[in-house]
Formats: structure tokens, C-alpha cells, sequence
């Protein structure tokens, strides 16, 4: 069952309606302009980290709970959009046998009961030495 996609701009109304509290009000206190409170509120703009500090010290969370709302709600309405894009990619990668990129390990780590053994590679984001599953 898929988690509907829910904006920060509706968690932001429920604690605005909490507090009693505007948007013209919001803004004064958070000290940012009303347009950009009153977009969030609907569904038109996306917190950013300057707002989530903001607004984590105005109802005394933390920025990454707004953040974290945001990022929710971004990867959510993403996965909706391409959800053709997406299941075609998977069907690709079943229907061609191809690895995934969880099957890149540390060599010694168990991958469905196995040990995984076989020639290092060098991962350049990270310098580490990495195996690949073997066949």
C-alpha cells in the first residue's frame, strides 16, 4: 500500500492552528516575507533549510523535522510521477539479470548466506577497497 504524499505546508497548518497563530503573523515572528509562509501553506513552495531552522526554533523542533517533512514529501511525489519510469527500470534489471548496486560489499560480508570472495575493486567516492558478488 503506497503512503499518500503529504506536503510540510498541511503539518504547517495543524501547528499554526495549534499556536492560534496567522500566516502574516508566522512570518513577522520567523522574520521571512508572508508569500513565502502563505506558498508553503499551500503546497506551492518547498521548506528550505533557512526555513526549517526558522521554524524548528519557532515551534521549538528541530530543522531536520522540517527538513526531513520536505525531503519525505519530495522523494514520495517523485516516485509517484515516474512510477512507469521506475517499474521499467526494475523490470530491466529482472529481465537482464543485472546487479544491483546492494550487491557491492566489503569482501568477507555475507550476502544471503554467503561469503562473499572475489577480485577488489576501488570505489572512487570513497577510496575503500570493494568487492563485487560472484556469480
Amino acid at each position: 500500500m503506497a503512503r499518500s504524499t503529504i506536503h510540510p505546508g498541511e503539518h504547517l497548518a495543524d501547528a499554526m492552528q495549534a499556536l492560534r497563530v496567522s500566516a502574516a503573523q508566522l512570518a513577522r515572528d520567523i522574520q521571512v516575507p508572508t508569500n513565502r509562509v502563505t506558498e508553503i501553506l499551500h503546497g506551492s513552495r518547498a521548506v528550505t533549510a533557512d526555513t526549517a531552522i526558522r521554524l524548528g526554533l519557532y515551534f521549538q523542533t528541530s530543522p531536520e523535522f522540517w527538513m526531513n517533512l520536505q525531503q519525505m514529501y519530495d522523494l514520495r511525489a517523485t516516485r509517484q510521477a515516474i512510477s512507469n519510469v521506475y517499474e521499467a527500470i526494475k523490470m530491466h534489471l529482472i529481465k537482464h539479470d543485472l546487479p544491483r548496486r546492494k550487491d557491492v560489499v566489503m569482501k568477507g560480508h555475507l550476502i544471503m548466506g554467503r561469503t562473499i570472495e572475489g577480485p577488489l575493486i576501488m570505489d572512487d567516492r570513497t577510496k575503500k577497497k570493494r568487492t563485487q558478488k560472484v556469480a
